[in-house]
């Protein structure tokens, strides 16, 4: 199943242009992914069509599921 979404995947990202596509490394920290995010766009010429607001940092995120955890 994992296999067939991977190329299902790929096909999809062949056919859009290769510019426009921001490739990521889930194993990177959030706030990393963020900055290459941001850094992208800007080098994109788009226009803004919202702002964008880091939510969370990653410690904070953990510290609220650590909070909503029970334990038994």
């Amino acid at each position: 199943m994992m296999r067939l979404l991977f190329n299902y995947l790929q096909e999809v990202m062949a056919e859009h242009d290769s510019q426009y596509l921001i490739e990521l490394d889930g194993n990177k920290p959030p706030e990393e992914l963020f900055t290459t995010v941001m850094d992208r766009l800007k080098y994109l010429n788009l226009k803004r069509a919202a702002v964008l607001t880091k939510l969370q940092s990653a410690e904070e995120e953990i510290n609220d599921t650590m909070e909503n955890v029970s334990y038994f």
